[in-house]
């Protein structure tokens, strides 16, 4: 990605702002003490509202908010190397009333953890 980027005139930024958070730290020690086995999968979901209460809503259907020109859903998978499946699911244009936030999860040949 570092290639790409001095090859274009695009800008890449990494932003790891929940890396530090209490949930995430439990979790790698959680994964890296081995108590799922081998992990086989995870996942997150993520459906909320904008988090711009002041936003522009948009009724054409395209998932697009017209003043960023933010694509503001995705559903993605990733099979690795190494078997492991990913799955990441979000809507950022989602009723926050139905919604509540991330779900997460983990599945390994000896136990499953989700939040």
């Amino acid at each position: 990605m570092p290639a790409a980027e001095r090859e274009s005139r695009a800008f890449l930024q990494v932003g790891l702002h929940m890396r530090y958070r209490r949930l995430y730290r439990y979790i790698k020690d959680f994964l890296d003490a081995g108590r799922l086995g081998n992990l086989k999968m995870v996942w997150c979901q993520e459906f909320r509202g904008d988090w711009n209460p002041e936003a522009t809503h948009f009724d054409d259907g395209k998932g697009v908010h017209r003043d960023r020109g933010t694509i503001d859903h995705a559903d993605i998978s990733i099979e690795y190397e190494n078997g492991v499946w990913l799955n990441l699911s979000m809507c950022m244009f989602a009723s926050n009333r139905r919604f509540k936030g991330r779900y997460i999860g983990f599945i390994g040949d000896q136990a499953v953890l989700d939040f």
